[in-house]
């Protein structure tokens, strides 16, 4: 009994061996074919990934190696070793009393320099057919290596009453978007030839799409660098010129007492030779109004003076006719009198 009971133990202990044998086949099985496929789907997204990675990271050739970065990883700190990038700009405010002489004064000027006209505005009259004066607003454009010498002969256009220069340094912004546009070409690169070996449907499209926003990328800094070139290379000079009968003088400030009181005895003498002046030009000028006003006036005073005698004359008239109509009141009871008498008188007769 007891040897059959040992053989049905050890039956079951084999029979268990062999399902736990098979299961861990099967599992074992399941997972291997589980790691296979999520392996592959994760060699494909590694794949993936890698690319865009690669496309975005900058080029052995871009302005900044990485090497630059090997001390402090400061971008200003390394910008020294660079070309700086510098947009220059000036102003000007002109006054002459020669304004088409001064006009071109300014082209002259402009083409010694290698420079040109951008823009230009003007207006108002010659002094000649009105007193207003013309009044002109130039925008220029000059190279920068000339800005300096163009801006030491700004007399010869005129009497020069504001000069401002100023500069702006975009190095840090010129050199990030070139980087920028350096990784974006490479990522352009890089997507072509994913483009190429893709077969799905969905994969196409997906790279397409991020294909022409590389492309859309590229063209916006590629022409945010041309304008900063252009700026760089080309210095904006604007130049505003006004005509005046006399230009502005300047004078060095009065110190002593005797000084302000010549200064201001001087400039009282000055405004008022100038309203006698411009009294006189005036009154000059309104003779024609001033005439035709005479006329109107002696036609009117005229007219005015004929009414009053019109007026007087009724007036005297009426008078007249009243006067002889009191004395007919007057007569007419004394004849009433008589014209009853009389037939009274024929009666007693």
């Amino acid at each position: 009994m007891k040897k059959g009971i040992k053989a049905i133990s050890v039956t079951m202990a084999f029979v268990m061996a062999i399902v736990f044998l098979f299961a861990g086949c099967s599992g074992s099985s399941k997972y291997a074919d589980n790691v296979s496929m999520s392996g592959m789907a994760t060699e494909e997204k590694a794949y993936d990934y890698n690319a865009k990675m690669s496309a975005e990271a900058p080029a052995s050739g871009s302005m900044f190696k990485s090497e630059e970065f090997d001390t402090d990883g400061s971008l200003a700190d390394n910008m020294e070793a660079t070309e700086r990038k510098i947009i220059r700009n000036a102003a000007l405010n002109v006054q002459t009393t020669e304004y088409d002489k001064a006009i071109e004064a300014l082209a002259e000027l402009v083409s010694r320099y290698n420079g040109y006209i951008q823009d230009m505005s003007s207006y108002g009259r010659s002094i000649g057919n009105d007193y207003s004066t013309r009044h002109s607003e130039y925008v220029v454009r000059i190279p920068s290596s000339n800005l300096d010498a163009f801006l030491y002969e700004k007399d010869s256009i005129g009497t020069v009453t504001f000069a401002n220069a100023w500069q702006e340094d975009v190095t840090m912004s010129y050199y990030d978007q070139t980087s920028r546009l350096t990784a974006l070409r490479a990522k352009e690169e890089r997507l072509l030839a994913i483009l190429e070996k893709a077969v799905k449907l969905a994969d196409i499209i997906e790279l397409e799409n991020a294909l022409s926003e590389t492309i859309y990328e590229i063209e916006a800094i590629t022409s945010s660098l041309n304008r900063l070139d252009n700026q760089i290379t080309y210095s904006t000079v604007t130049i505003s010129i006004d005509e005046v009968t006399k230009p502005v003088t300047v004078y060095d400030a009065p110190t002593t007492l005797s000084e302000r009181i010549a200064h201001e005895f001087t400039s009282t003498l000055e405004d008022v030779g100038m309203f006698f002046a411009d009294f006189t030009v005036s009154l000059i000028g309104a003779i024609p109004v001033l005439v035709v006003l005479a006329i109107v006036a002696v036609i009117v005073i005229l007219i005015v003076k004929s009414v009053i005698k019109k007026s007087k004359r009724k007036k005297a008239a009426s008078k007249i006719a009243y006067e002889q109509y009191q004395k007919t009141q007057q007569q007419t009871p004394q004849q009433t009198v008589q014209e009853q008498q009389a037939p009274s008188n024929e009666e007693k007769k």
